[in-house]
């Protein structure tokens, strides 16, 4: 299995918030690291416009390849559908994960169980949801497994809960995820 990290720089809500830092860690590198932990993962993919420099020292003797975005896959029109294609089209394999690093609050042990859950049912793809009403459900953006043919056409859902369901688009969601995860650390 693929991961795919994608990563923007400048977002137009909280620009370059994927390099912003929770417990001395950029969400990238939270996102990385949690990755890098689980047992099904084989590479990853960071696909990114960001200053990355130090990231690629870190990381050189990992599973990691940085994959610098070209101009056409940086601006605020891309869809994360534009980005995964371009991935896909240079590293080939049978599935992919696709894990958004504003959603520090998604763990490893989450990863593997959608993997597990996603290779147990013969599903085409799974999505991580959270429930927001009563037996209706949401994208929270924290996982998303396909294979090649199939993104998009969400087969299985994989339901976290609201705590783990934080995805950072403002500075205010910022807060509140660094406030739950320095809570987690006592």
């Amino acid at each position: 299995m693929i991961g795919i990290i994608p990563a923007r720089k400048n977002s137009e809500r909280l620009p370059n918030k994927n390099m912003m830092q929770i417990n001395g860690k950029s969400l990238l590198e939270h996102t990385i690291d949690i990755s890098l932990e689980s047992n099904y993962i084989d590479m990853i993919v960071v696909t990114t416009d960001c200053d990355i420099d130090d990231l690629v020292d870190k990381y050189k003797i990992q599973p990691v390849m940085f994959r610098r975005r070209q101009e056409s896959l940086c601006g605020d029109n891309v869809s994360t559908q534009d980005v995964v294609d371009d991935v896909m089209e240079r590293f080939v394999g049978d599935c992919y994960i696709l894990l958004q690093p504003t959603s520090p609050l998604r763990s490893t042990s989450d990863i593997n169980k959608c993997i597990e859950m996603y290779q147990g049912t013969g599903c085409d793809s799974l999505i991580s949801v959270v429930e927001h009403e009563p037996h209706q459900y949401k994208n929270n953006g924290a996982v998303y497994i396909f294979n090649k043919k199939i993104f998009g056409s969400y087969r299985v859902l994989y339901v976290m809960s609201k705590e783990k369901s934080v995805d950072i688009d403002t500075l205010d969601d910022f807060r509140l995820a660094e406030k739950m995860l320095n809570n987690d650390r006592k």
